[in-house]
C-alpha cells in the first residue's frame, strides 16, 4: 500500500523545511483574528493558497515517480480504504490531512 511511504515522503525532514520556511515568509500575510468565512479572500491570499498545496502536489508527483505507484492505484486504494473506514466510523486520517489545505 501507498500509504506509509506517502506519509514518510510528507515527513521528510527537507520537505518539512521547505514546508515551513514557506510558512514563515507568507504567515503574516493572513489574518489573525477574523473568522475566514467573514472577509472576502484577497487574490493574493488565493494565490499564496497554490502555492502551498503545490508544495504538496509535487511532493506526491515525486512520491509516485519514485516508487511507480500511479493516481489510480492510489485512488482505487483510498477508496477500498472508505469503504473499509466506514465499517467503524467516519473515514478520517490521511485523507484529512492531505486534504486540509
Amino acid at each position: 500500500r501507498y500509504r506509509a511511504g506517502l506519509l514518510q515522503y510528507l515527513r521528510d525532514e527537507e520537505f518539512q523545511m521547505e514546508v515551513a520556511h514557506w510558512a514563515f515568509q507568507h504567515c503574516n500575510k493572513f489574518p489573525r483574528t477574523m473568522d475566514p468565512e467573514d472577509w472576502e479572500h484577497p487574490l493574493e491570499l488565493t494565490t499564496l493558497h497554490k502555492e502551498y498545496r503545490e508544495l504538496f502536489e509535487s511532493r506526491a508527483e515525486a512520491f509516485m515517480t519514485d516508487t511507480g505507484f500511479s493516481k489510480d492505484k492510489i485512488l482505487a486504494e483510498t477508496k477500498e480504504l472508505f469503504e473499509e473506514e466506514r465499517e467503524f466510523g467516519e473515514p478520517r486520517g490521511l485523507f484529512d490531512a492531505i486534504t486540509a489545505s
